[in-house]
């Protein structure tokens, strides 16, 4: 009986040990983020595929890109569920790290410690933050442009940036046609947004 009771013990000690680690250190060793600031991150993350998350490595982000996403409405589940069909459809090569939706919740699609396909010739050292918007006017919403923030002064903190690391899509792509996010060539209100990130 008293064995019995031991072996019991030390199992609820054994799994509480397992949960704890669980809780303290496995969203970073698969590079996930649990939250930025009070915001919940919601870890979606893609399919191993060649056309959207191949897995390659990034040691250490050397930067974060803003991207704004292509349609407008289009929510960050839907813009999610739509890289990870890339492995069937093949219709391009193109992910995120992270998307925020229009009501602010940010869905995390690759691990910080991996490379997505957003950034061009910067994939390998980049991290990658698209935004959902409500109209053609693609201005994000008030819930948006705020998780936007704390995202961007999260991943600036964990990964020792500096605001001179903060890009829009347009600063680092060699394509000149590029302009995006179209929101923030506003440079007042891309000169205000580095400020609140920082």
């Amino acid at each position: 009986m008293v064995f019995t009771v031991l072996l019991a013990i030390a199992s609820a000690l054994v799994f509480g040990g397992v949960m704890l680690y669980r809780t303290l250190f496995m969203h970073e060793q698969l590079g996930t983020l649990s939250s930025a600031g009070n915001d919940e991150v919601l870890s979606r993350l893609l399919e191993i595929s060649d056309y959207s998350r191949s897995g390659a490595r990034m040691s250490s982000a050397k930067g974060v890109v803003i991207h704004e996403v292509a349609s407008p409405g289009t929510s960050a589940m839907e813009q999610r569920n739509y890289y990870n069909s890339l492995g069937t459809t093949k219709a391009n090569h193109m992910s995120s790290h992270f998307i925020v939706d229009l009501d602010g919740k940010i869905v995390q699609c690759i691990p910080v410690n991996e490379q997505a396909l957003a950034n061009g010739a910067r994939n390998a050292d980049t991290l990658a933050i698209e935004f959902c918007y409500p109209s053609e006017g693609k201005e994000p919403s008030g819930e948006t442009y705020s998780a936007l923030v704390k995202l961007t002064a999260t991943l600036v903190n964990r990964f020792g940036l500096t605001a001179d690391q903060i890009y829009r899509h347009s600063d680092i792509s060699s394509h000149s046609e590029i302009v995006c996010p179209t929101y923030f060539q506003d440079e007042s209100l891309w000169q205000s947004f580095l400020g609140e990130v920082m």
